[in-house]
């Protein structure tokens, strides 16, 4: 069984790409700042056994380091890092917001960084060099008009596998937001 490793998996993008691995048979590691806050989190751990919740705050070392300790250099195949923040005020020359920006870096950048560091360093400490390799690491990033211009969220490509198929089940941002129009229809 492949493993996947969510970040932000309490919500949006996040909860919805936990929904298609499970679904497509994967375990599931869900890590948000507080998964037990997040109904449909626990509905869905409910729902698919192979779903773990995780605490993460990926801006503090210490829940990072944590999380690290506890997979204990447990094979991951996918590392898919939704957790972001988004500056709403202070964008605009003159106004800008130092504080708010510093604040989605550390999340946004530093978060991605920090997290797959600490897994690899882990994983790799215990394991070949070979085995590193295999982890596939994924940034939802955020875009916004103006200073990233379009809208929206995107994924950067997927890895493939040697045999020329895509490493995943979600492949778009338009299959993710399908399933989720269709499961809130019903």
């Amino acid at each position: 069984m492949s493993t996947i490793l969510i970040t932000g998996a309490n919500r949006g993008l996040g909860l919805e790409f936990a929904h298609q691995y499970a679904a497509d048979g994967w375990e599931v590691l869900a890590a948000s700042r507080q998964p037990e806050m997040s109904a449909d989190l626990k509905q869905l751990a409910a729902q698919h056994p192979t779903v773990g919740l995780h605490r993460l705050d990926v801006t503090d070392e210490e829940f990072v380091q944590d999380l690290a300790d506890k997979l204990d250099g447990k094979p991951i195949d996918v590392l898919l890092h939704s957790s972001g923040i988004y500056p709403r005020e202070g964008q605009h020359i003159g106004e800008i917001d130092y504080d708010g920006w510093r604040e989605a870096m550390e999340t946004n950048l530093f978060g991605v960084m920090r997290v797959t560091e600490a897994l690899l360093e882990k994983r790799c400490g215990q394991s070949t060099q070979a085995d590193c390799r295999h982890l596939h690491v994924i940034e939802l990033a955020v875009r916004r008009a103006g200073w990233f211009g379009g809208a929206g969220r995107h994924v950067l490509p997927i890895p493939q596998q040697q045999d020329g198929s895509e490493h995943g089940p979600i492949h778009s941002r338009k299959r993710a937001g399908a399933a989720r129009h269709q499961r809130r229809a019903a």
